[in-house]
C-alpha cells in the first residue's frame, strides 16, 4: 500500500469516530492512554466516574484511561444529576461540555395576618415584605417564619414545604402585653394587700409586679386598722407609687384607780387598771395638799387589762391623790399617752 493512501485512510476513520460520539477528540501523546476534559454550565459540579467520586469539580480532566465507554455523571447543588457516557480512545482526549438542567421549584408560602402589614421574616431575616404577600420560588424543606408588628406579640412558625406545593397560612396576631409596677407604702408598715379583693399575699412595703396597663383596686388591711381601699393607676413600663396612711381603730387609753389601805403593814396601795394592753412608762404622785410630785418609774413595762399596775406608799393619809400616768399604746399606732387621773383616800 502506498504511503500516501495509508495518510489518507487514517483521517477518514478518525473523522467517522468523531462523527458517532458527539465530541471534540484530539491527538495527544501516543505513549500515553485517553483522557476525558469536562466542563460544565454551571461550573463546579462534581464528578462521577463509573459511580465513583474522583474529588473533583468541572473544570478539570480525568487522564491516564484505557479506550473504551465511560459513563460520567455531574452532580451540583439545585441541579438535576445529569449522566452521560464517553467513549474513550487510546493517545486522544475526548472534551465534552455539559449544560445542567436546574431543579425548577414553583414551592410558594403565601402568608396573611389580622391585622395586616406584619412584617414578614425568613429564617430570621427580613424578606422586606409585609402581609398579605407571598415568598415565591423557594425549594423544598423546612422554613422558619416571623410575623413583626409594632405593638403586637412577634409570632414565630415552622412550615415544611414541599416540591411544587403552594401552602397559604393567616396568623391571628396577639397584641403586645404592656405592662407597669405599683409600689405600695402603709403607715404603719405590714399591711396585708390585697389585689382587686385577691390576697397577694404580700405585705407593706413591695411592689406588684408586671401588671397590664389599666386601673386596678387595692386594699390593705392590718389588725386594729380599718381597711383602705383605692384605685392605682398601672402605666406601661413604669413603677407607681403610693403611700397611704391607715386609719387607726383601737381606743383610747383610759386607766380606773383603787386604793387598799393595808392594815397589817400601815402601807396605802393605789392599782391602775387600764382598758388595753399598755408599756408603762413612768407614774407622778402627789400627796393631799402636796405640790411637789414623787416620781414612780415602771421602765415600760407590760401591762393588760387582767393585771394592774401598781404604787404602795408607807402610810395613809386621807385627802385627794393625784397622779400623772405616762406610756405607750402596744396596739394601732402604738402612740404615746398621759393621763391624768385622781382618788379620793377616805
Amino acid at each position: 500500500m502506498k504511503p500516501i493512501f495509508k495518510i489518507f485512510l487514517i483521517v477518514t476513520i478518525t473523522l467517522i469516530i468523531n462523527g458517532c460520539v458527539d465530541e471534540n477528540v484530539i491527538e495527544v501523546n501516543k505513549t500515553l492512554n485517553g483522557s476525558i476534559y469536562l466542563t460544565s454550565e454551571p461550573s463546579g459540579a462534581k464528578i462521577i466516574l463509573l459511580g465513583t467520586d474522583i474529588n473533583k469539580v468541572t473544570p478539570d480532566s480525568i487522564t491516564n484511561l484505557e479506550s473504551g465507554l465511560y459513563e460520567v455523571t455531574l452532580q451540583k447543588k439545585n441541579f438535576y444529576d445529569t449522566s452521560f457516557a464517553v467513549k474513550v480512545f487510546k493517545n486522544l482526549r475526548t472534551t465534552k461540555n455539559i449544560k445542567l438542567k436546574k431543579i425548577i421549584t414553583s414551592g410558594k408560602i403565601y402568608i396573611s395576618s389580622s391585622p395586616p402589614q406584619a412584617e414578614i421574616f425568613l429564617n430570621n431575616i427580613t424578606t422586606n415584605k409585609f402581609t398579605p404577600d407571598s415568598l415565591t420560588n423557594l425549594t423544598p424543606g423546612y422554613y422558619n417564619i416571623k410575623l413583626s408588628k409594632s405593638n403586637f406579640t412577634d409570632t414565630s412558625f415552622v412550615i415544611h414545604l414541599l416540591k411544587n406545593s403552594t401552602i397559604k397560612k393567616n396568623i391571628q396576631l396577639k397584641p403586645q402585653e404592656t405592662k407597669g409596677n405599683i409600689f405600695i407604702m402603709s403607715d404603719p408598715i405590714g399591711a396585708l394587700i390585697k389585689l382587686e379583693q385577691k390576697n397577694t399575699h404580700k405585705i407593706t412595703p413591695d411592689t406588684l409586679k408586671n401588671l397590664k396597663t389599666g386601673n386596678y383596686q387595692i386594699t390593705l388591711a392590718l389588725k386594729d386598722f380599718s381597711d383602705t381601699t383605692f384605685i392605682a393607676n398601672v402605666v406601661k413600663n413604669y413603677t407607681s407609687k403610693y403611700k397611704i396612711d391607715l386609719k387607726d381603730t383601737t381606743k383610747n387609753v383610759t386607766v380606773k384607780t383603787e386604793y387598799r389601805y393595808m392594815y397589817l403593814t400601815g402601807k396605802l396601795n393605789f392599782f391602775f387598771k387600764f382598758n388595753q394592753e399598755i408599756s408603762l412608762d413612768y407614774i407622778d404622785l402627789l400627796e393631799p395638799d402636796s405640790t411637789i410630785a414623787k416620781r414612780y418609774l415602771f421602765n415600760n413595762e407590760h401591762y393588760s387589762a387582767k393585771y394592774p399596775a401598781e404604787i404602795s406608799y408607807p402610810q395613809k393619809r386621807k385627802g385627794k391623790w393625784i397622779f400623772i400616768i405616762n406610756g405607750e399604746k402596744i396596739v394601732g399606732r402604738k402612740n404615746k399617752f398621759k393621763i391624768n387621773t385622781n382618788i379620793t383616800v377616805q
